[in-house]
């Protein structure tokens, strides 16, 4: 037997047992037992169970025992202990809820053992997947997996990251068994910068061949199948009322291009309709109708992306929905299954290019594909079946943040400082809820920019120069007063290197690297700074130059006197990619070189 160590883990999967009856293609139910024991505080939350349901997925029953280190029940429950949490019901036949149980453990450690039972019914589209170590940093020392169906239903499985046999039987009573179980699990470590835990963690999808959904039967080996049967069921949901059809002609009858038709149609979609949060998964795979959604005012990805696609309908403009995931980027393209795809947008193919549509956040400018979705695979849902595509993406540099500012500094330390920051593509994204936000959050971003919350703002004007197919920027500027932007007595004054950037710090450096390095995000920051020396103040230290290149980011950043002026031009380019674990100490050492930059560097002046 294998020993695993404990000692940083605060909490361990003593046992997890998962097993799955299909009797048969509209109906299936499975029993967990999940038993854990909590070390410490830091693992309370693992007392605490919510369950995700919908009015085809349904809580049968519900226990939990609690027991001390001695083995004393002190703490026992059943389903009527539950909260049952609402959290969408205005998605029409789509009633989601949460199943929650919350309990404070008195002591520790504690050992917890969950039983509970669910049933599906009429969206068996696939099995629950054997998945016994969903968290970073928890041990797993035994987990179990069966899934037993009828002869009649065909079914497939796919592993990942891990050699586990899945073994198959028969129990002699016309049911086909599949079982699977792993012993003494080392936890997973959460490395800075690290793989995601669904490329470490052992998983094994399960699913049927085929199954039956709103009486009808899907395809599930094929994802050209699978893409006609969304199409099909989505038949009849694009009709629109009379009247709406009028008014759309109205609109768009004299528009000159077919980007400008969409431009007209999207801003209708942004002034007249919200997004409702029902994931693919929860709120099923068919939209409402588009009529309703005109009707009602609101919709999930589906619903909205639906009513987008049957207004360029109407108009002439044909659009193909896509189904994809904000979460994963690839798809496996060996394993068909719906479990990859958490959201939906629209396309439109045209003669040079494709415009790609987010129906869901009206402040995404219209053919601007946000990090969500960038790069990533996805699938087109259409008449003659699905298709793979792949979002576009941006380069590195693309998604750009300059800013200038102007200081002039006082013989006492305090400045006036002019402030303008831009904002391009993915570092727009982040300044999107200050479009329209109250003046203090606006403000609140300044004194976030420069770590000075005792900064006086004088003025303050954000631009958001949202226009479609062009890129998406956001514009900054103020006039501010910071009475100590530099400190001393006496002969010297020290001021900062670069005020800006704060956030920057060093991640630990581990000593026995497991995982690559992932920048999932890439980006170029210039800033330029010049500070005006005041009268009588000569420069007595300043730091050097700097220029560092590796095969993950570039960093310059260069101090020169022009006369009474010192000025700093910083250049970061962070790159996109994956890279060997052999890399991660220089990139600590880099992120060394920003952090004293921004934090620490200090320029001397001295009087005269």
């Amino acid at each position: 037997m294998t020993l695993i160590a404990y000692a940083e883990s605060h909490v361990i999967v003593e046992n997890e047992v998962t097993q799955v009856i299909c009797t048969d293609v509209r109906h299936a139910t499975v029993k967990y037992m999940l038993c854990y024991k909590i070390l410490d505080e830091k693992a309370a939350d693992y007392a605490h169970l919510v369950l995700p349901f919908d009015k085809n997925h349904k809580l049968i029953n519900f226990s939990a025992v609690f027991t001390d280190q001695s083995g004393k029940v002190i703490k026992k429950a059943k389903k009527t202990d539950m909260v049952r949490s609402e959290y969408s019901r205005e998605m029409l036949g789509h009633v989601s809820y949460m199943m929650v149980f919350n309990y404070t453990p008195p002591v520790y450690p504690i050992m917890v053992t969950y039983e509970w039972e669910e049933s599906f019914t009429d969206d068996v589209l696939a099995f629950p997947m054997f998945y016994p170590q969903n968290a970073y940093d928890v041990p797993v020392k035994k987990a179990f997996y069966q899934l037993t169906v009828v002869d009649s239903i065909a079914c497939r499985y796919k592993k990942m990251n891990t050699n586990a046999e899945v073994k198959e039987t028969s129990d002699g009573k016309g049911n086909k068994v599949w079982t699977v179980s792993v012993e003494n699990l080392p936890s997973i470590e959460k490395e800075p910068l690290g793989q995601p835990l669904h490329e470490l963690a052992p998983r094994i999808f399960f699913g049927p061949e085929t199954a039956k959904y709103l009486g009808t039967t899907v395809n599930l080996k094929d994802w050209k199948q699978m893409g006609k049967w969304l199409w099909n069921i989505r038949d009849g949901k694009t009709a629109l009322t009379e009247d709406m059809k009028s008014k759309l002609h109205s609109m768009t009858d004299t528009c000159q291009s077919v980007k400008s038709k969409i431009d007209v149609l999207y801003k209708y979609l942004e002034q007249n309709t919200r997004y409702v949060n029902i994931t693919l998964g929860i709120g099923g795979y068919q939209p409402v109708a588009a009529a309703e959604v005109c009707r009602t005012g609101f919709g999930d990805c589906k619903g909205l992306s639906n009513f987008m696609h049957a207004m360029l309908k109407e108009v002439g403009v044909p659009s193909s929905e896509v189904v994809i995931s904000t979460k994963y980027d690839k798809i496996y393209k060996d394993y068909p299954n719906f479990n990859q795809f958490n959201h939906e947008i629209l396309m439109v193919p045209m003669r040079q290019d494709t415009v790609w549509i987010e129906c869901t956040d009206a402040k995404i400018p219209l053919g601007y594909c946000h990090m969500d979705i960038a790069g990533h695979d996805c699938l087109e849902v259409a008449a003659e079946g699905g298709k793979f595509l792949k979002v576009p993406s941006y380069k590195d540099a693309d998604n750009r943040e300059i800013t200038c500012m102007e200081v002039d500094l006082q013989a006492n330390g305090s400045a006036k400082m002019n402030f303008l920051q831009d904002s391009y593509m993915s570092e727009y994204e982040p300044l999107m809820g200050l479009i329209g936000a109250k003046e203090d959050v606006q403000r609140e971003y300044i004194h976030h920019v420069l770590n000075k919350p005792l900064v006086t703002i004088n003025s303050l004007e954000m631009i958001d120069d949202k226009k479609a197919y062009s890129i998406p920027h956001y514009e900054i500027r103020a006039k501010l007063e910071d009475k100590q932007y530099g400190q001393g007595k006496g002969l010297r004054l020290f001021i900062p290197v670069c005020p800006l950037h704060q956030e920057v710090s060093t991640p630990s450096n581990l000593k026995e690297r497991q995982q690559q390095l992932v920048l999932d995000y890439g980006f170029l920051q210039e800033d330029s700074i010049i500070v005006l020396i005041p009268e009588g103040y000569v420069v007595e230290a300043i730091p050097k130059n700097i220029k560092e290149t590796y095969p993950f980011a570039d960093f310059t950043s260069e101090l020169k006197l022009e006369g009474r002026k010192i000025v700093l031009y910083n250049r970061r380019l962070q790159k996109k990619g994956r890279y060997d674990k052999s890399l991660y100490a220089d990139y600590c050492k880099y992120r060394e070189t920003l952090d004293s930059r921004y934090s620490n560097q200090k320029i001397v002046l001295r009087k005269k």
